[in-house]
């Protein structure tokens, strides 16, 4: 089969834009589970070639993904794998005692170090494929922002599909947040796989010692994917530890 690659660092946004990819080219996204023999979409967080044709990646702000990343494989949701949750906090030793701050700061270390899923970080994803010019490269902030509007780019890069405006509005409108999860983006629920779907949300976890530690490990990534300018960002309001 014509297989569609969307790759991604885990909890980027890729398996919302494969369910659009899918809808809008009428090719089936058989979710975790094995693509099928004929054309589907492949979707996965690969670091090493995979052969295919026409692939697609999905970056998302390293420091959003750290916290999305902990709330599915440290806190867990209803999709989560139990296993994978308690592997992950034994590994982090967690104690009872601990508060939030403590908890996400330990498990950000983890994250930018040895996270037990992915075998690789998120820097290692960024160096691998930012700039790979045979991969159609989709920002998870623009998708919020301008659904329809990368639905309709993606398409038009993938397949030389013209998708019709209705078609793409009606398409975005189908898989967004507030449709999917019966909450408005920015209504948190934790313990939920569509948990708030929000940019930004990584002002409310990180504390300065945080920010240090995260401009450390994957300073370079951020800028590189022009997430920010510079490094000054660490100084937010000027706090320091």
């Amino acid at each position: 089969g014509d297989y569609i690659l969307v790759n991604e660092f885990p909890k980027s946004g890729a398996s919302w834009l494969a369910q659009m990819i899918g809808e809008a080219l009428d090719v089936p996204f058989p979710r975790n589970r094995l693509p099928l023999i004929n054309t589907s979409i492949m979707h996965g967080h690969y670091l090493t070639e995979t052969g295919l044709r026409r692939k697609v990646i999905v970056w998302r702000d390293g420091r959003d993904v750290a916290v999305s990343w902990y709330f599915h494989f440290v806190i867990g949701h209803e999709l989560s794998s139990n296993r994978a949750v308690e592997a992950t906090r034994h590994k982090l030793g967690f104690s009872q005692f601990e508060n939030e701050s403590e908890r996400f700061s330990k498990a950000l270390e983890l994250f930018l170090t040895r996270p037990r899923y992915p075998r690789f970080t998120w820097q290692a994803f960024v160096q691998k494929w930012a700039g790979h010019t045979d991969y159609v490269h989709v920002r998870y902030e623009d998708l919020i922002s301008d659904t329809q509007g990368e639905l309709k780019r993606v398409c038009l890069e993938l397949d030389d599909r013209e998708l019709e405006d209705e078609i793409a509005i009606k398409i975005a409108s189908k898989f967004s947040f507030s449709n999917q999860s019966g909450r408005a983006a920015g209504e948190e629920a934790t313990g939920k796989y569509l948990r708030k779907g929000v940019v930004g949300d990584w002002r409310n976890y990180f504390n300065a010692n945080d920010r240090i530690l995260f401009n450390e490990h994957a300073g370079e990534q951020l800028t590189a994917l022009k997430y920010e300018p510079d490094h000054s960002w660490v100084l937010m309001n000027g706090a320091l530890p």
